[in-house]
């Protein structure tokens, strides 16, 4: 009787501490599927769907100043703000593509999370590794999360540049090819 009441008791034992392990896996996928969604609506949020005609515009003015312009000397303020223009026309042009993925690394994390959570709940495939599973899918995270804040805070820098810079180099390089037509008489 004391052997029946010892193994029960060790079994009543490990399974509330499995449960326990269980529990705690549970709750911190819930917390990374939180921290997906407000991911997924911060990026959302912060899409801007004409970053693409922004760079092309930046291009044209870029194409202008290389056929019009060509100064004796040039002004060093000058000379940054057509090269911070430039840099920003660069990154401009991935913004859109490099939003889309990361939001489809959001859906797929999801999804990956969701099948994590289910074979937790019902104790499928190597129990031994879901605590391993778990870290792998916190590293993705906060990669993701790393990723998302630079990609952010990289567009709001080159959108700032943009809006500053962009009517006066338009107008400049503008001007540049009237005075250059003018001269060869078109």
């Amino acid at each position: 009787m004391k052997t029946f009441i010892l193994i029960l008791t060790a079994g009543l034992l490990f399974f509330s501490c499995s449960d326990l392990n269980r529990t705690k896996q549970l709750a911190s996928i819930d917390k990374m599927v939180k921290s997906i969604d407000s991911l997924s609506s911060v990026l959302k949020e912060n899409q801007n769907d004409s970053t693409h005609q922004m760079s092309s515009a930046i291009s044209a003015v870029e194409l202008r100043f290389k056929t019009y312009f060509v100064p004796d000397t040039i002004d060093p303020v000058f000379a940054n703000e057509i090269n911070d223009l430039k840099q920003a026309r660069k990154a401009l042009g991935h913004f859109h593509g490099d939003h889309m993925d990361l939001i489809k690394g959001c859906d797929e994390m999801k999804e990956s999370l969701r099948l994590l959570r289910y074979d937790i709940e019902n104790g499928d495939g190597d129990r031994k590794k879901y605590s391993e599973y778990i870290l792998h899918e916190k590293s993705k995270l906060n990669t993701m999360l790393t990723l998302s804040k630079d990609l952010v805070k990289e567009q709001k820098r080159c959108l700032e540049v943009y809006y500053r810079l962009f009517e006066k180099m338009d107008a400049f390089s503008n001007e540049q090819m009237k005075k250059n037509q003018k001269k060869k008489g078109i």
